[in-house]
């Protein structure tokens, strides 16, 4: 699926999540620029978005996050970037594993 605009998607996911941002005391900056195009999975892409934005809403407590995304010739590259409680060096091990989670579901909830 063809996409024209990376930085517009992000600021679409922005908007969607700005009361929980509010909620939970996070100032949200966005580096965007302005033309991204590519070839990808909108929705897919969106979901990762949208993942990585409410675990740093969820475990930011408050802290700012920061959403840039920038083109490299043909590579897109989006980070954020939050100063919540981190990932401990052996979770970032399994991190992306299937069903993986680094903080506890007991400390945070969330499924078993």
């Amino acid at each position: 699926m063809r996409i024209y605009g990376l930085s517009q998607l992000i600021r679409n996911v922005a908007e969607q999540y700005k009361d929980q941002l509010v909620a939970s005391s996070c100032e949200l900056s966005l580096d965007l620029a302005p033309s991204i195009v590519g070839e990808w999975d909108a929705n897919k892409l969106e979901q990762v978005i949208i993942n990585l934005l409410t675990n740093s809403i969820k475990y930011g407590q408050g802290k700012p996050i920061r959403i840039s995304a920038e083109n490299k010739g043909d590579i897109a590259r989006v980070c954020i970037q939050d100063y919540g409680i981190g990932i401990d060096h052996e979770a970032q091990k399994k991190i992306f594993d299937l069903y993986e989670r680094a903080p506890s579901a007991k400390k945070y909830g969330g499924m078993d």
